[in-house]
């Protein structure tokens, strides 16, 4: 396999301010209501951390949604090392919802969880929250793409299917610009990713594998805060730059 290195690794973060995305980090939020797993991450941990050539896929689909909805995309996970994949595995989910240690596409930054937001603010209706984990997702699963049968009216029914598929659309067609071909996890409206056979060439990431400041659940504070505060090294504040200005041109040849 393939490795991944942490200088491969981009934080999100520092696209919030010229982009239509919202970082909140779920899992190291221990008051958010839809934080099934309290204490994956530290609970300092800020900073979302997504492969290099997966991170223009979420900046140009967010634009996308903005132009087209008034969106903006919080974004809720990407990079989840294996360590945080075995304290999940523990609380017994469905493999089908909760991947093996080590497997999947979060453990290699190529996937990220996402519910946008309204021009008010608002979590747009997606029918479910984010981590709505069925009990028998195999036979009754409203988070699941194909779902339909939401307990509401017709019209309120309209709009949650106009949503996913606003959202899976954006997705989707900012693979195609990029030229990655993404994966909408079947089982899950809010989960996008690279295809198995992509990010399957490349091994997943433990904590010991990443820069210190890089870490989700033991990391460097004091470094991860500077990072928040613009101070990249070198060959990050490059690449951070080059995405930019290569999403906003793909932007301007869709528009």
């Amino acid at each position: 396999m393939e490795k991944i290195t942490p200088a491969d690794l981009i934080p999100l973060n520092a696209f919030e301010r010229h982009f239509p995305i919202k970082i909140h980090l779920a899992y190291a939020d221990r008051g958010y209501e839809h934080n099934l797993f309290k204490g994956l991450y530290h609970d300092d941990a800020k900073i979302m951390w997504a492969h290099k050539n997966f991170t223009p896929v979420i900046l140009l689909a967010a634009l996308v949604c903005q132009k087209r909805h008034k969106w903006t995309l919080e974004l809720f996970d990407c990079l989840r090392p294996i360590e945080a994949q075995e304290r999940m595995a523990v609380h017994g989910f469905s493999p089908m919802l909760v991947s093996r240690p080590g497997s999947g596409a979060h453990p290699r930054a190529m996937a990220v969880d996402i519910w946008p937001r309204d021009e008010n603010g608002i979590s747009v209706n997606m029918g479910t929250s984010f981590d709505f984990f069925a009990k028998t997702p195999a036979d009754d699963n409203p988070a699941g793409r194909g779902y339909t049968k939401f307990d509401c009216g017709e019209a309120e029914r309209k709009i949650i299917l106009e949503n996913r598929t606003a959202l899976e659309s954006a997705m989707v067609e900012a693979g195609v610009a990029v030229g990655k071909k993404i994966l909408p996890l079947p089982v899950e409206w809010w989960d996008f990713r690279f295809f198995p056979e992509h990010f399957n060439r490349f091994a997943p990431l433990s904590e010991i594998d990443l820069e210190p400041y890089q870490r989700l659940i033991a990391p460097d504070i004091k470094v991860m805060n500077e990072i928040l505060h613009g101070n990249y090294t070198p060959v990050m504040a490059d690449l951070i730059e080059k995405i930019a200005t290569e999403t906003n041109a793909l932007f301007k040849k869709l528009f």
